[in-house]
């Protein structure tokens, strides 16, 4: 005690003020951390949905195309070979938009990035399995399960995009989505 006695009242008042200021000064720091970090990661998950929209908007094209070679394939192409063809550009439309969100998309994660690589891959033989199908050169069951293994990938990285959400609305607004 004899040292505060011994201070002048100058210094005694700059202690007061700064033993508070420094505090304040540490919060702040570590507030700002904690925001920059939850900013970090609501970009992240911004860009996730984005990718989520437009893979769900492509899959529900590919199911209804799905759909259509069934019909297609099992009738000799005696039906639907109008609509089929509407709908593949149907699904070439949102295969070009799902292209240019991926363009932009990168991830740490490598799991998303392998579905990504496999989904691209399986994407760039739909034109030759689109020509099997209208040659008729590969079974009902081969080209129904091109677009049902698709579509389970598709479906997989959209599932994974809600494990991986940093907020539980979120999650849930994903989980909404996908369910839809």
């Amino acid at each position: 005690m004899n040292i505060l006695n011994n201070l002048a009242f100058k210094k005694k008042l700059f202690l007061l003020v700064l033993l508070p200021l420094i505090a304040s000064l540490y919060f702040g720091i570590f507030n700002l951390v904690q925001t920059m970090d939850s900013q970090d990661k609501l970009l992240a998950g911004q860009k996730f949905l984005s990718l989520a929209i437009v893979n769900n908007a492509l899959v529900d094209e590919l199911q209804k195309e799905h759909g259509m070679t069934a019909v297609f394939v099992g009738s000799k192409g005696q039906k639907f070979a109008n609509e089929l063809n509407s709908q593949r550009r149907l699904t070439d439309q949102a295969k070009v938009k799902m292209t240019q969100v991926l363009c932009d998309f990168s991830s740490e994660n490598r799991e998303i990035n392998n579905i990504i690589a496999s989904i691209k891959s399986e994407l760039n033989n739909l034109a030759s399995i689109r020509n099997e199908i209208d040659s008729f050169s590969i079974s009902l069951g081969e080209a129904l399960g091109y677009f049902t293994n698709q579509n389970k990938k598709m479906l997989r990285l959209t599932g994974f995009f809600i494990n991986i959400s940093p907020k539980k609305a979120v999650k849930h607004a994903l989980a909404y989505y996908n369910f839809i």
